[in-house]
């Protein structure tokens, strides 16, 4: 039951992910890291693409910059907004610090966690304490993701074995689990056979480097493969 989630930086992004078969649509700015936040306009600019026709989420940034509480308050029209928590594992007051942004969030959107797999390198807290205060704060999902798109993928940092008894407890809480962190080729297959929620992608969906424009076309065959392998949820 896995869909793709597909990050846009522009409408035109977003017109390609659309049409190309992608469940959720997220938006971000890749040149500002892993969960770089866009522009406040280039969000509305995108809703008025989207719409209603598929879901979106928005990435807002990271915890330690104060700009996240201000985006938070403006994230309508969103049904996820998520927050990175890099430099966040060794602050004694980081769990205050993200329960206060998740509160400022519209009433009607959710809260996605976010766990970078390379952790250590990110200086975020370790997965299950995250996973433990995204219980307590009602969060609706949770992404696996890595934070240095330059230090290899998803796999290199959590094995399958690692991961699946993480995924059992975010799954037996009711959070929808996405797994990203620079997956293509043959790693979104072993990212499927997790049955997460959601494949998140952007590089994967380049011409070149996460930084260049999102391809339809690439879009188009990565959304049959997710497809093909699990009936999309929506």
């Amino acid at each position: 039951m896995s869909g793709l989630l597909v990050s846009v930086r522009d409408p035109s992004e977003a017109l390609a992910a659309l049409d190309g078969g992608a469940d959720l649509i997220d938006i971000k700015e890749p040149r500002a890291g892993s969960l770089g936040a866009a522009e406040v306009a280039t969000w509305h600019q995108i809703v008025d693409v989207v719409g209603t026709a598929k879901p979106l989420s928005v990435a807002l940034g990271e915890l330690r910059e104060e700009s996240v509480y201000d985006l938070a308050r403006q994230a309508n029209h969103m049904q996820y907004a998520k927050i990175g928590l890099a430099g966040c594992g060794n602050e004694s007051h980081w769990v205050d610090r993200w329960q206060r942004a998740i509160g400022c969030l519209p009433n009607d959107v959710a809260s996605v966690a976010v766990i970078y797999a390379d952790h250590a390198a990110a200086r975020s807290p370790r997965p299950a304490e995250i996973l433990r205060r995204a219980v307590k704060f009602r969060c609706e999902a949770i992404l696996f993701d890595t934070y240095s798109k330059s230090q290899g993928h998803l796999f290199d940092h959590l094995t399958e074995q690692e991961l699946q008894p993480i995924l059992r407890e975010a799954k037996q809480a009711d959070l929808k689990v996405v797994l990203g962190g620079s997956l293509r080729g043959e790693l979104v297959q072993r990212a499927l056979e997790l049955e997460p929620d959601y494949i998140a992608v952007r590089g994967a969906v380049c011409r070149g480097d996460r930084r260049d424009a999102a391809d339809q076309t690439l879009i188009e065959s990565l959304a049959k493969i997710v497809h093909k392998c699990s009936p999309a949820p929506y």
